[in-house]
């Protein structure tokens, strides 16, 4: 199922409903949906032709094969779905921080000129503007979705490490994680996809 994204606009950072709406079901639908997906992917690898082979009379090149599709199985679905999914994310929370960086910009600069101005003449427009604005909340439910954000992804990438040889860390000798925590090795990949999608 696709997700259409919300078309961008200034009003739409203020009135976020329809923009967090949109986060909350693209996570639901790829990020909550992955374990499923992959297991989806890997019974088409390795179930088609398959028949009623065992696993003793499955030749090396059959084996390599379906090890081969699984992969790129996998790898197109991250890249595909996954990877296309966050970036459409970061893409709304991107654009409403430059939103509001840009009016709070403007804010400070109208308060800035206001504060030069003589209370005995103009009392009312010397007057400061309250110290949370609206585009402070902006950025507050920006910082939570992007916590989220990192929780969801860190746990997706969890599951991918696990289940796609493309993408599974490198150990130490101990058996243990080379990296010892998922965050780093997400955005690794997420970044590398992303700075190749941009070129395209």
């Amino acid at each position: 199922m696709s997700l259409q994204q919300p078309v961008l606009a200034p009003e739409r950072c203020y009135s976020e409903h329809a923009f967090r709406t949109f986060l909350t079901l693209s996570r639901s639908l790829t990020d909550d949906a992955i374990s499923a997906d992959i297991n989806s992917l890997q019974r088409a690898a390795y179930g088609r032709g398959a028949g009623n082979t065992t696993a003793s009379s499955i030749s090396s090149s059959e084996e390599n094969r379906r090890d081969t599709s699984s992969k790129r199985l996998c790898r197109d679905h991250v890249e595909k779905a996954i990877f296309t999914s966050w970036k459409a994310r970061d893409d709304i929370l991107e654009y409403c921080s430059l939103v509001a960086e840009k009016n709070k910009s403007h804010k400070v600069q109208a308060s800035e000129t206001k504060s030069k101005i003589d209370p005995r003449i103009d009392p009312y427009g010397a007057r400061n503007l309250p110290e949370f604005t609206e585009e402070d909340r902006i950025f507050s439910w920006i910082n939570n979705e992007k916590m989220v954000e990192d929780i969801v992804r860190g746990r997706s990438w969890s599951i991918i490490s696990d289940r796609c040889a493309e993408y599974q860390s490198s150990q130490r000798a101990d058996g243990s994680d080379s990296l010892g925590d998922y965050g780093s090795e997400w955005r690794s990949a997420y970044e590398s996809w992303r700075s190749k999608y941009l070129k395209k």
